[in-house]
């Protein structure tokens, strides 16, 4: 049914930032570049761990990472800019771009420990160069970091704001990237299959979202099954009276919520299940 399924709430919040970028990722691959030998290994064995397809870089490719490191590139997928030198932060924008050009590259993941603290001065070169990067390229360019710490958010919203995706913690990362590309081949071919909706239905929803934070329990149902999505036939009512004609429509049993203006329902009272009468 091309439902997508996380375990964690960390997987589905990144699968969603992915998924809701302006950019899906390409054909082929994932490659990666950061700042670690070990986190280059640990990208490898999560790799084989997810089944994730790496992309197999061209021998340009390589020539060209080559030229840029001054040593060989060891394996496809991911590439680990620091190699000693105090310099190391020039050549990553090079390399992103490069792996970029690469016809078999879905999408770039940028690691980096973006939730450090300033003085540590990983953090900036990184993200400048996904944004410039990001600026040419069709392709996906993500910021990553290694691990979920949210020491230093002010670079992350900031890479937000300029419409880079941020995925915290490598392992999640990668199986957002993982449903990303099954999301893709789902997709491929089944374009001039689609049911298209209607254009009026759209522009209602479209104005309607834009002028409210959130929706309504009723409402979001109301937009699921305008686009069509089977959803439960829901009611709303004014009194007790209403009420019961709204549950005589539907049919009994019936289950009763309030509607505005309650979060938590259930814990406050709000929710009658399996109501069997009037």
């Amino acid at each position: 049914h091309g439902v997508l399924r996380a375990a964690t709430s960390d997987e589905w919040w990144a699968t969603l930032t992915l998924l809701g970028s302006d950019r899906r990722v390409a054909s082929g691959g994932l490659a990666a570049v950061m700042d670690s030998g070990g986190g280059l290994a640990m990208f490898h064995d999560y790799a084989d761990e997810l089944g994730l397809p790496l992309a197999s870089f061209s021998d340009e490719t390589k020539a060209a990472v080559n030229e840029i490191l001054g040593h060989d590139v060891r394996a496809d997928g991911a590439v680990d800019f620091w190699v000693g030198d105090s310099n190391r932060h020039a050549r990553t924008e090079q390399i992103i771009e490069v792996l970029a050009r690469d016809e078999d590259t879905a999408a770039v993941l940028a690691f980096t420990t973006y939730a450090e603290v300033p003085a540590a001065g990983f953090a900036t070169p990184v993200a400048d160069a996904v944004v410039a990067v990001a600026g040419r390229s069709p392709k996906p360019i993500v910021a990553t970091t290694y691990t979920a710490r949210q020491v230093y958010p002010g670079l992350m919203l900031e890479l937000v704001d300029r419409g880079i995706p941020v995925l915290d913690g490598m392992r999640t990362a990668m199986q957002a990237v993982g449903h990303a590309l099954r999301f893709r081949d789902r997709h491929t071919g089944f374009e001039g299959d689609q049911d298209v909706l209607d254009p009026d239905v759209v522009a209602r929803w479209q104005q309607r979202l834009g002028k409210v934070d959130a929706l309504a329990e009723a409402d979001a149902l109301a937009l699921l099954a305008d686009i069509g999505v089977p959803c439960v036939r829901t009611l709303r009512a004014s009194s007790a009276d209403e009420a019961a004609a709204a549950a005589a429509d539907v049919g009994y049993p019936v289950v009763v919520k309030t509607d505005e203006g309650i979060a938590h329902k259930a814990a406050m009272g709000g929710v009658a299940l399996s109501l069997g009468d009037e």
